[in-house]
């Protein structure tokens, strides 16, 4: 009977061990994941196991500054399992949004804990064994992330890496000696063991930004040129053959197209070229098609010679010395506008010259006269005419052309149209002045 109570006894405790459910085996050494953020996605898989949510740590970092930043499950996002137990994994997924250039790594961080108990005597259950197992394993995983991103000495070497005190390292320098154990030192390097320069010293102590340029001679605008937005415009170009640089607007700059031939045709003061620059700039034997001078003429070519004694066929003369030569000047009236010389108007001279008139006379028998006076009514008095025209038939267009001296006064007149009346001065060129 006894043998019978321990047999059943022995297939109970068989059957409990056997019928709990057996976690899985941790078959992966993958601990953490690490994707690039868009600013749209917020579900992020990751395949290692965990025991709980809360060993999972979520952290946010930005990939210009480095600084990180640890998300809180359920304020910032929440998890949801592959399998309702997290063996093979599941997805975080985020509260919001993160922007690109920020990253979010996915790190399983088991707890260091021990939490099963095992009894001396009772149902000893394979699922609890299992699963101690496996934390223990995600711990050394986790030990060994660690470990990957420490500094390590080659497996061949047995040098003591400890460190020297807090006391001794304060304010010192992390230096290796001459068998490759750590040590500190000052800054003031003395041993040969060291390969720091006393020039790399004073590099290395320096406080500040400016400090250490000065140092290395890199001043902005003492020992180099400071940022300058037309100088980096230009070195934006890329240089070609026949391309003149040239400023399109403030901080911007392309290239001017030139020619060979233009270029060739450069030289300086010393050259042959068509264009000539130095002391003295000039063209030579340019062809120009027009020219504008908005001031004055002068040099060598440009002459103020009344006699046009020197009789050069390369030279020009300015006006006064054409009317000193020629003896009389032409002063042509507007004949519509308010200069024009009118009929039956008197006028007295300022030079000696010549009145000029002419007319369509409207029927035959019509008339243009002409008179000149010492007195400012030359028509008052028919002894004072000096040319008449008589019109032959209708339509007939006569003219008339006498000679008028300084300080006299002549008038036109005619008995239909409007004459055109023009003034030639001898010497300077003045209008004479209407009286009328």
């Amino acid at each position: 009977m006894r043998y019978f109570k321990k047999l059943a006894l022995t297939v109970l405790l068989l059957s409990l061990i056997t019928i709990k459910p057996i976690a899985a085996d941790v078959t992966s050494t993958v601990t953490k994941v690490t994707y690039s953020c868009n600013g749209s996605t917020v579900a992020f898989d990751f395949t290692f196991p965990l025991i709980a949510t809360g060993d999972m740590t979520v952290i946010i970092r930005t990939t210009s500054t480095g600084d990180t930043t640890t998300l809180t499950e359920t304020t910032d996002y929440s998890l949801s399992s592959s399998n309702n137990d997290y063996s093979a994994g599941g997805t975080v997924t985020t509260v919001a949004t993160h922007a690109t250039g920020k990253t979010i790594t996915l790190i399983a961080e088991t707890p260091q804990t021990q939490e099963t108990t095992f009894q001396d005597a009772g149902i000893l259950r394979v699922a609890a064994l299992e699963n101690s197992m496996d934390k223990l394993t995600l711990l050394i995983q986790q030990i060994q992330e660690q470990l990957d991103r420490a500094l390590l000495i080659p497996k061949t070497e047995t040098i003591d890496m400890s460190l020297a005190n807090s006391v001794t390292r304060a304010n010192q320098y992390l230096v290796f000696s001459s068998t490759g154990a750590p040590t500190v030192a000052s800054s003031g390097f003395t041993s040969s063991a060291y390969t720091v320069s006393s020039y790399m010293e004073d590099v290395l102590d320096d406080t500040s930004e400016s400090v250490f340029k000065a140092t290395v001679n890199l001043e902005s605008g003492t020992d180099v040129q400071a940022y300058d937005i037309e100088l980096a415009a230009l070195a934006s170009l890329t240089s070609a053959a026949d391309k003149v640089p040239l400023f399109t607007g403030s901080g911007t700059a392309s290239f001017l197209d030139t020619s060979a031939e233009l270029l060739a045709a450069i030289a300086d003061a010393t050259g042959t070229g068509l264009a000539v620059f130095g002391t003295s700039p000039g063209l030579a034997s340019p062809t120009i098609t027009g020219i504008i001078v908005n001031n004055a003429f002068a040099g060598a070519a440009f002459l103020d010679e009344d006699t046009m004694s020197s009789d050069s066929e390369n030279k020009v003369v300015s006006q006064q010395s054409v009317v000193a030569y020629v003896g009389f000047s032409a002063y042509v009236t507007d004949d519509t506008g308010s200069d024009a010389m009118l009929k039956d108007h008197a006028y007295l001279t300022q030079t000696d010259g010549f009145a000029y008139a002419e007319v369509a006379l409207t029927n035959a028998g019509d008339t243009l006269r002409g008179y000149v006076d010492n007195t400012n009514n030359p028509s008052g008095d028919s002894n004072n005419e000096l040319g008449v025209v008589e019109a032959g038939n209708n339509s007939d267009v006569v003219s008339i052309f006498f000679a008028v001296r300084s300080g006299e006064y002549f008038e036109i007149t005619s008995t239909t149209g409007a004459p055109t009346i023009k003034w030639m001065s001898k010497g300077a060129i003045l209008k004479p002045v209407d009286q009328d």
